[in-house]
């Protein structure tokens, strides 16, 4: 499986969407396929910027260099067991809003009984066919 890399607006930077990218890629591979482990590459400066810690990998190691390469690149890698772990953590803090307050009539609200559906012209069981 490939993720692949995203361009965003400048407008939308910094507001998790690579985060949110990568890890939903992560959790259709798990989904999908039996997944031992997750791998990516980034480069040195984006390394020193944190990105690997806003895609979620866990461990990493430096100095992966392929011929006639960009350079250095350095890996990511996750176990399928710890992509969970994060999903869930990520889920759970980083898209979950605090929970709004329930209005004081939250139970006069949940308790209203629909008794008519159909405009005031509609009746039921009537048929108008010649």
């Amino acid at each position: 499986m490939s993720c692949g890399a995203a361009w965003v607006r400048p407008d939308f930077r910094g507001k998790i969407l690579s985060q949110l990218f990568a890890r939903l890629a992560k959790a259709y591979g798990l989904s999908r396929w039996p997944i031992d482990w997750i791998i990516g590459y980034v480069t040195p400066s984006g390394f020193n910027k944190g990105l690997h810690v806003g895609y979620g990998a866990k461990h990493h190691s430096h100095s992966i260099t392929y011929p006639d390469s960009m350079g250095e690149l350095i890996l990511l890698y996750t176990s399928a067991s710890e992509a969970v772990d994060d999903l869930e953590d990520f889920f759970e803090t980083e898209l979950s809003p605090a929970p709004a307050p329930l209005p004081r009539s939250w139970e006069t609200i949940v308790a209203q009984e629909v008794t008519r559906t159909s405009p005031e012209l509609v009746f039921h069981g009537s048929s108008s066919r010649s």
